[in-house]
């Protein structure tokens, strides 16, 4: 997707009066001055301290510049989440309801891990899509290109027609996942054998509630498949190819599946229902059985649904028959969790922690989604319409969580693992988010 004329004029008309603010902190100057300058040879109203946007007193002339902003972009760096001035500033312009599209400027943190926004910095940029000028160095073409990436998102973000693509959408908060109403009467759905498990106070007893920050960036490569385990990041494609990432780009493995899952083993299914185990060394074993969707949890779980929509559990080298129907089904920390071909969700009561169990009963939860995916204290999921939630509140005493949570883009199958949310597309395009 490109930054059109047209799409420019509209932004332009979009903003009228007022600009797009650029927040940083002084480390990073050049690099936002470029990108100011840019910016303007665009023709949009751009706002930046050291371009005139300072005069009188310093303090005033920011809190103008905020309050004249329809638009701000933090570019985030550790001194940046430091910094006192930026903190009031990016605080004051959320309370201005003026809208916050961050920029990610810093690869590596000063302790050597990956650097990513917490604390404050986290918090307010939360669930929101950021512009990636970590590698754009002092060239100035991928300084355009990026600037061009960050109008489109800003475009995206005050409802400008940016021609499709992937787009977040800001819906109302924690709104349960909708679909459109089925046409015709809707299949059998599993029933619960028990009354739902009550829930309690969220957080009690089960470690840090996770939240899906949705500050999608993208992996190289089209796959129509991808999941995270601790066997690593594996996918496949539209042809059933396998590939795996070797934390610098994906290497081809053999065999052929249409779907995949990553836990303590890597486990899939093929286009004629035969389900394999990796082995290593580019062989697969063939388990007895026949699965359309297979899960493989990091504690060795594995949990299947076959063409007939059967539920099965995977018990020594036998399959174990459970109660219900699935199209979909993931076994992980939060316990295992299905949606049926009505697009109905249930959670496995007595699974939760990612127990060597086949539950009690199916409990039922609010909303509808085509995907689902149980990572610790978090449960994630896309409906039909390619949009994309995460369960609020999930821990050992409250399995089933609170309520769900829509945040940016588009995807139609996704997984997580950890602090790390992948998912794929409907153009095979490969995402990635953080967990925290």
């Amino acid at each position: 997707m490109s930054l059109t004329p047209e799409i420019v004029a509209d932004l332009k008309e979009k903003l009228g009066k007022k600009h797009v603010m650029l927040s940083y902190n002084w480390g990073v100057q050049n690099l936002v001055r470029t990108v100011y300058e840019y910016i303007e040879s665009r023709d949009i109203p751009v706002w930046m301290d050291i371009k005139g946007g300072i005069h009188g007193n310093i303090n005033a002339a920011m809190a103008e510049a905020v309050e004249n902003a329809m638009v701000i972009c933090p570019f985030m760096t550790e001194a940046y989440q430091k910094s006192e001035s930026c903190e009031l500033e990016l605080n004051y312009a959320k309370d201005c309801q003026v809208q916050i599209v961050p920029c990610m400027v810093q690869k590596q943190a000063t302790d050597g891990g990956r650097y990513k926004a917490s604390g404050w910095l986290g918090v307010i940029t939360a669930g929101k899509l950021w512009t990636d000028f970590r590698d754009v160095e002092d060239d100035p073409a991928k300084i355009a290109q990026q600037s061009d990436a960050l109008l489109l998102e800003i475009a995206s973000k005050l409802n400008v027609d940016t021609r499709g693509g992937f787009k977040p959408v800001k819906p109302p908060p924690q709104q349960a996942p909708i679909e459109p109403a089925p046409s015709k009467p809707a299949p059998p759905k599993i029933e619960p054998t028990a009354k739902p498990v009550p829930t309690g106070d969220s957080g009690k007893g089960g470690g840090t509630l996770a939240v899906l920050v949705a500050n999608w960036s993208q992996y190289s490569g089209l796959l129509t498949c991808v999941s995270k385990g601790n066997s690593g990041l594996w996918g496949v494609n539209r042809n059933d190819d396998i590939y795996q990432h070797d934390g610098r780009g994906w290497q081809s493995v053999s065999g052929k599946l249409v779907q995949i899952s990553s836990g303590s083993e890597v486990w899939g299914v093929n286009r004629s229902d035969e389900i394999y185990r990796y082995k290593g060394n580019n062989a697969w074993q063939r388990i007895s059985g026949a699965l359309k969707n297979v899960d493989v949890s990091d504690e060795g779980r594995v949990w299947g649904v076959n063409r007939n929509q059967d539920i099965y559990r995977r018990t020594g080298d036998s399959w174990q028959h459970i109660d219900g129907k699935a199209i979909q089904v993931s076994v992980g920390k939060s316990g295992v969790w299905v949606v049926n071909s009505n697009h109905d969700i249930y959670y496995r009561a007595g699974t939760f922690g990612d127990k060597d169990t086949a539950g009690t009963n199916w409990v039922n939860i609010s909303g509808k989604l085509k995907w689902i995916s149980s990572g610790r204290n978090i449960v994630v999921g896309c409906n039909s319409n390619d949009d994309i939630f995460y369960r609020t509140g999930v821990s050992e005493d409250n399995p089933t969580g609170d309520s769900w949570v829509h945040v940016s883009g588009k995807l139609v199958q996704i997984d997580v693992h950890e602090d790390l949310t992948v998912g794929v597309n409907k153009s095979d395009h490969i995402y990635k988010s953080d967990v925290l």
